[in-house]
């Protein structure tokens, strides 16, 4: 069966420069489309890898927040159980790597909130639920005329 090329109503038509062939416009306005729907068919077809934490070099991204509040302890563990794994920290919400985190190149993300919808392919858990709380001195003039008392 012979392999049918789209013509040119789908790519705009060939375009050649001497003995090389170039991409035409709306072949180029296509890439983006068309590498992540391939980049999703290899995913879906490729057999899930077997993780094994001495070797393993995943990459796992944290909002700075979480940097304090877990990475300490999960160092200190990770040094000897998973040593090769990476942990990228994030200082603004807006460049969280969500896209590739959908695309599988970064596996997991840890983070206060998303800014934007949760993308197809991921899974969200909450992990902890924090509490703010302020600190004020006594007769302070934003201090509540009404003492709060600490909750146990």
């Amino acid at each position: 069966m012979p392999l049918e090329v789209p013509g040119p109503a789908l790519t705009g038509g060939p375009a050649k420069h001497g003995n090389r062939m170039l991409a035409t416009a709306r072949a180029q306005e296509l890439h983006a489309g068309v590498r992540d729907g391939l980049a999703q068919v290899r995913k879906s077809l490729q057999r899930a890898e077997p993780f094994h934490p001495r070797t393993s070099t995943r990459e796992f991204v944290f909002y700075e927040y979480f940097e304090a509040l877990l990475l300490p302890r999960l160092l200190d563990r990770m040094r000897s159980i998973a040593p090769n794994i990476r942990f990228k920290i994030e200082k603004s919400l807006d460049e969280l790597p969500v896209e590739e985190a959908a695309r599988g190149t970064v596996d997991g993300i840890i983070t206060v909130r998303l800014e934007q919808p949760e993308p197809k392919g991921l899974e969200l858990e909450v992990l902890c639920v924090d509490r703010y709380v302020g600190l004020i001195r006594r007769g302070h003039p934003a201090a509540p005329r009404r003492a709060v008392r600490r909750r146990r």
